[in-house]
């Protein structure tokens, strides 16, 4: 499993997150709307300004551009100007992800024609599947408008470890977490480890 930690502070205009942290395993990131899920998740792979410093098993990132630091970030509205088929060439998992996706699933529209719940079930399967080098895959509510939401992310877990990747999911929905290993969440600004996924519904 990959091993992402660092201590930094993420810059989103006047909104900053600090985080001190250490994700071993799949883990996820529990909060309401508004306390800096997205903004932590885009500082890591390096969509936003950051301050400090961030390893990826060992190697340190933070100074890396987004496409060479080993992470993809999905956020909750995956619409991009090509069809499924394309993207998941780009991917470099055709084969894989037209077999996840299954016979009904529209393959040949564009991104942009299908429904929300289409367009995140699509790009979570390539991120998760693709042959490309990335470890560490972000899931800003990435799966949050899937009708089987739990059943996907039972999927999503089981492909991870398959792949050797790790699952960083941000969510205000306390539904099925307990799936995941490592719990963590947002308080006045700050990335917190809290020991159990009891701890969101205490």
């Amino acid at each position: 499993m990959p091993e992402l930690t660092g201590n930094i502070r993420v810059f989103n205009g006047d909104f900053t997150v600090l985080a001190d942290f250490r994700i071993l395993k799949n883990s996820v990131i529990f909060a309401k709307n508004g306390s800096g899920k997205t903004t932590f998740l885009k500082g890591i792979a390096g969509l936003l300004k950051t301050e400090g410093e961030l390893y990826l098993c060992g190697e340190r990132i933070d100074g890396k551009p987004p496409e060479k630091r080993g992470i993809i970030y999905v956020n909750q509205d995956p619409a991009l100007p090509i069809g499924v088929a394309k993207f998941a060439k780009l991917m470099k998992c055709e084969d894989e992800v037209q077999e996840a996706l299954g016979s009904d699933f529209p393959w040949k529209r564009k991104l942009g024609e299908l429904s929300l719940g289409q367009r995140q079930r699509a790009v979570v399967a390539c991120s998760l599947l693709s042959r490309r080098s990335h470890t560490v895959v972000l899931l800003d509510e990435s799966v949050d408008n899937l009708s089987d939401r739990l059943d996907f992310l039972k999927w999503v877990l089981k492909v991870a470890k398959k792949r050797g990747r790790a699952i960083i999911y941000a969510t205000n929905n306390p539904s099925g977490l307990e799936m995941f290993e490592q719990f963590f969440t947002l308080r006045d600004r700050k990335l917190l480890e809290v020991e159990s996924f009891s701890s969101f519904i205490d």
